[in-house]
């Protein structure tokens, strides 16, 4: 990509990247748990509320029972967890990844938390779950990796009539520095284009596929501006498809990655300064009307 930062080339003189193909390989996100822990922390509190706004709104149209929420694509539960955390007994949730390593994690955190949420190892277009099951699914910066038509067919299976589905990403994608990082990647993996579809599926694909059989489609964006050490910014970005979590890597490879991904940031930036990262989440809702759960 083309940038109107500079970059000094002598930085990557020394380490190749892997052979790729033309598609990167799909990310295996255990092989960095315990990353993903440390640096992937940052919790929207913009998506709490709104889930709370759903959660009401079940609960004032007559609902008696717990509220049922199923969260696709997990990862450790860190999303499912603090849901559990704020509403208790309100809730009745399920987590479910792909990830055993993940799945693991997860229930360990939990416990430790002391809240309940109902870890399950399964794919999101295939899930053994009950259909009609759930009055909420959620998946969070996971969509963009399912295949979505697939994927869509399951949610409307478990999900109950006149129930919500929420789609929501959450990350450090715009300004300087993560064009300066991107110019980075592509150094190494000139494939990666996960940032572009993130950014824009959002607007297009995702709604697109949800006008056919939702109703009351709702996207609200947020924005915000963190101060990060260099350090915490290269460990977010290893946390990525781009790097440790993509299998064709290996260990040293990632290493090196790293350590001249921080050599990159502190002569652009100067050495041990604080990074200023623009933050966006946003957050699609959609309804899943009588008469379209009538007819699966």
């Amino acid at each position: 990509m083309n940038s109107k930062y500079s970059f000094d080339n002598k930085l990557f003189n020394d380490t190749k990247a892997p052979n790729f193909s033309k598609e990167n390989p799909k990310p295996d996100y255990g092989r960095v748990t315990s990353k993903y822990l440390k640096y992937r922390k940052q919790l929207p509190e913009e998506f709490f509320k709104y889930i709370e706004t759903l959660i009401k709104q079940i609960e004032n149209s007559g609902n008696k029972k717990k509220i049922k929420i199923l969260d696709i694509g997990t990862g450790p539960g860190l999303i499912p967890i603090e849901i559990a955390k704020r509403f208790g007994s309100r809730v009745d949730i399920t987590a479910l990844d792909i990830s055993e390593n993940m799945i693991n994690t997860g229930e360990k955190l939990a416990n430790k938390a002391g809240v309940k949420v109902n870890f399950i190892k399964g794919e999101a277009e295939n899930t053994e779950l009950s259909s009609n099951s759930f009055d909420i699914v959620i998946t969070i910066r996971a969509w963009h990796w399912f295949n979505r038509k697939k994927a869509l067919e399951e949610v409307k299976r478990v999900l109950k009539p006149d129930r919500f589905f929420v789609i929501a990403s959450y990350g450090m994608f715009e300004g300087k520095v993560m064009y300066i990082t991107k110019g980075f990647i592509r150094k190494y993996n000139p494939t990666w284009n996960l940032i572009e579809k993130v950014k824009y599926l959002h607007k297009n694909e995702y709604i697109k596929q949800l006008k056919q059989d939702f109703s009351e489609i709702d996207l609200k964006v947020f924005y915000k501006n963190h101060k990060l050490t260099q350090e915490y910014w290269v460990g977010y970005i290893d946390t990525t498809s781009a790097v440790a979590a993509n299998p064709s890597f290996t260990k040293e490879f990632i290493q090196r990655f790293n350590k001249e991904h921080k050599e990159l940031l502190g002569k652009e930036f100067g050495k041990n300064q604080l990074l200023n990262i623009d933050y966006r989440c946003y957050i699609i809702s959609s309804k899943l009307s009588k008469k379209i759960k009538s007819r699966l």
